[in-house]
């Protein structure tokens, strides 16, 4: 008897998501025992995508984790509209996270079958960031993007770096792997053709120097909206961890407002302290207080300084474009987790 699995997307647009509707965050802490806190909201109907061959061996899930000790998150950045829309794609983000865990052991097991999925079955998503734990120690950010309609092939671009031991990451809706390093793959793997589509589609030069090539600038550019709404949650966190005297907070402040988009932030951070399970917690309840972006602060906080805004992020008045914060802790969120991965 064939055995198949079945496959539903729970977000039938190929659109990057609203930064209002659509809201994923997630923090990955790495040190011989890792901390992950996730949490997501997304509200789409569910579309039957397909079938694809069932393996003789799949691993038990329970929530983003498997009996292995594997962990996966993810947020979505979206990126650049055209490489979303892929013809005769079944696997979207949800089910490629779930159909790797029951398939993979360690973290770059994982990245091994996620590339295998997305190019056997092709991808039908946005861009993803996606963080992978595992309980040897390693954590990876990979980031994923497709292929678009017209490049002739199924699947998605990436690229996956490890994180060093006792360094902080962060991620929210923005893309934020830039220029990565080649042949060296204990800690940077990356799709061969990752920038060839780049240069397909026009959004690199096929002069260009593939040393300078940014998988951030090109398939998903920092704009106002990405640094202000996104971004400033990782300024949030970097700044908590970094130092105590607000050195790190006032170094990317601008960038974090959305006044000065080219001061990004790196990749990860070494922490100025230990950080256990209830600190990464803690992270996550940021209203960015006391600092410029603290909406108790604003006029929208009222005689009770409240930090609760209702939607939309941004709306027009007289001819003007006004804006709530997006912070870390917000009211909408749907579930949760943070996983302690036990070396």
């Amino acid at each position: 008897m064939r055995c198949t699995r079945r496959l539903f997307s729970s977000n039938s647009s190929p659109l990057p998501p609203s930064h209002d509707n659509k809201i994923h965050s997630h923090i990955s802490l790495l040190t011989r025992a890792v901390v992950v806190f996730f949490f997501i909201r997304s509200m789409h109907p569910q579309e039957y995508l397909g079938e694809i061959p069932q393996v003789d061996e799949t691993y038990n899930v329970v929530g983003n984790s498997n009996e292995h000790g594997l962990v996966i998150g993810e947020t979505t950045f979206g990126g650049v509209e055209v490489l979303a829309n892929q013809p005769g794609a079944i696997i979207d983000y949800g089910s490629l996270i779930y159909l790797t865990l029951q398939r993979s052991k360690t973290a770059r097991d994982a990245i091994k079958t996620m590339d295998f999925l997305m190019k056997t079955y092709g991808y039908a998503s946005a861009g993803e960031s996606m963080s992978i734990i595992d309980r040897s120690g390693e954590v990876w950010i990979m980031e994923i993007i497709g292929r678009g309609d017209t490049y002739g092939k199924l699947g998605a671009v990436w690229v996956a770096y490890k994180l060093p031991d006792g360094t902080v990451a962060a991620h929210a809706n923005q893309a934020r792997i830039t220029t990565f390093p080649r042949n060296k793959p204990e800690r940077c793997l990356y799709a061969p053709d990752v920038v060839d589509v780049a240069i397909h589609y026009g959004l690199f030069p096929a002069d260009g120097d593939q040393a300078d090539f940014s998988f951030s600038d090109v398939y998903a550019p920092v704009d106002f909206e990405s640094a202000r709404f996104d971004e400033a949650r990782v300024w949030s966190v970097f700044s908590q961890v970094v130092d105590d005297d607000g050195t790190f907070q006032l170094k990317y402040q601008d960038y974090a407002t959305g006044s000065i988009l080219q001061s990004r932030m790196p990749l990860f951070v070494k922490p100025s302290r230990k950080l256990g399970r209830s600190d990464v917690m803690q992270l996550m309840t940021s209203h960015y207080e006391g600092t410029v972006l603290d909406p108790t602060q604003d006029v929208g906080g009222g005689v009770y300084g409240s930090p609760v805004r209702p939607r939309p992020l941004t709306w027009e008045y007289a001819g003007n474009t006004y804006l709530n914060e997006r912070t870390l802790a917000t009211y909408r969120t749907g579930w949760n987790f943070c996983a302690e991965v036990r070396t």
